[in-house]
């Protein structure tokens, strides 16, 4: 590991079973306005840069005529799999609930004088290092209900 803010939040945040954790979730403002909107969807593939947000290479659900594809093109010899429709995805809004995820040997209290406001935490730690999430509104989850569809694409 490199040392980045990045290296760490992934490092310690994995504990908590959701996924890969992005320091910065936001979409990259070179995204196509669907994205900005909407967020990461199923298919992107990209790698996660040293501020932890996540740069989209292509998606393997798009055409390679797709506007996400324009400003670096698809691999050689690129084939799309199947489109995902809205019948094909799984989605659970409230996949986490709003609060705080932090990693192991951190402890949340909440602030003594602040007991009715929800976002006031105070946390402890007895590690040298830690990582938390706070998700105030939480967070929505979609996944495929065919991802065997995939499977040529792993690598």
């Amino acid at each position: 590991m490199s040392g980045s803010f990045q290296d760490l939040y992934a490092k310690h945040l994995p504990c908590a079973k959701y996924g890969y954790p992005l320091r910065m979730p936001e979409p990259m403002s070179t995204l196509p306005e669907d994205y900005q909107e909407h967020g990461l969807q199923i298919g992107d593939v990209g790698i996660v840069d040293t501020s932890g947000q996540f740069d989209v290479l292509f998606n393997i659900c798009k055409g390679s005529n797709n506007a996400l594809h324009v400003p670096r093109g698809v691999p050689e010899n690129f084939q799309p799999v199947q489109p995902v429709k809205d019948a094909d995805v799984r989605c659970s809004d409230n996949a986490i609930s709003a609060g705080p995820i932090h990693s192991s040997g951190i402890t949340r209290h909440l602030q003594p004088d602040n007991l009715s406001r929800s976002f006031d935490y105070e946390f402890d730690s007895s590690t040298r290092a830690g990582a938390i999430l706070i998700l105030p509104s939480g967070a929505e989850s979609n996944s495929s209900h065919h991802p065997n569809s995939f499977l040529r694409w792993q690598g």
